[in-house]
């Protein structure tokens, strides 16, 4: 499982490069996430919108009112996957098939740490 990385969710004004190889996971007030939208876009800010397959659909996958939910350890999270173009297109041909997934999972927390791919 890959370790935690601080992001900064997209539209923010923060244009400074970090060139320190810090590992503390503290962030500034700017980077809270409060919302599945804002998740996602801290996701493609640190993993990007396509991969040697094609573009990647991110979805927050938690149903309800509220986007968030928990991690397996409990901590409260946004849980984000991310399915490329091919895997998109092979289930659209095959309606019927339950398919499998090894996909781009990501957790991203409160504080703007994003958790994957897990």
């Amino acid at each position: 499982m890959a370790g935690k990385t601080p992001a900064t969710p997209a539209g923010s004004n923060d244009d400074s490069e970090d060139t320190s190889s810090s590992s503390s996971e503290s962030s500034s007030a700017d980077d809270k996430i409060t919302s599945g939208k804002e998740a996602i876009a801290a996701v493609e800010a640190s993993y990007g919108n396509s991969d040697k397959n094609g573009k990647i659909t991110w979805t927050v996958m938690q149903s309800g009112d509220n986007d968030l939910t928990t991690d397996e350890n409990g901590d409260p999270a946004y849980w984000v996957r991310g399915q490329d173009q091919e895997y998109i297109d092979y289930q659209k041909s095959h309606p019927n098939s339950a398919g499998s997934y090894d996909g781009l999972d990501f957790y991203v927390y409160p504080d703007g740490t994003v958790d994957g791919p897990n």
